[in-house]
């Protein structure tokens, strides 16, 4: 039984991320590293790592999805970590989505939608 509450796509996009400190402001942002997005919903995603945040972690994330313009701006949770050959998968929640961008949850949406089967 599917327990999902939003569809998901397959999508292999680069994505960005810095695991985010207890700052408020995110003034204290950890090296950046980048993984591969497996899959996404409008409620988060799964992305293959080399490198694995810990579970619970907030990350600061830059997703570069085909066919936008420009990266979409996301604040994100680790809810869980599966190892793999190749590294981890990670599943993270999105807590915000689009900083200073208007159209980023449309353009979310927009690209979630039009790669789902009918």
């Amino acid at each position: 039984m599917e327990r999902r509450t939003y569809p998901r796509v397959s999508s292999e996009c680069v994505v960005e991320w810095k695991p985010v400190d207890n700052d408020p402001l995110l003034e204290t942002l950890g090296a950046s590293q980048s993984g591969f997005v497996q899959n996404i919903s409008g409620g988060g995603m799964c992305v293959r790592l080399d490198r694995t945040p810990e579970h619970g972690t907030m990350l600061a994330l830059k997703l570069q999805l085909p066919g936008l313009p420009s990266g979409i701006l996301a604040l994100g949770k680790v809810c869980w970590i599966q190892p793999v050959e190749a590294g981890c998968d990670v599943g993270i929640e999105f807590w915000w989505v689009g900083w200073n961008d208007q159209g980023a949850q449309e353009a979310i949406r927009g690209f979630i939608t039009d790669r789902l089967e009918p």
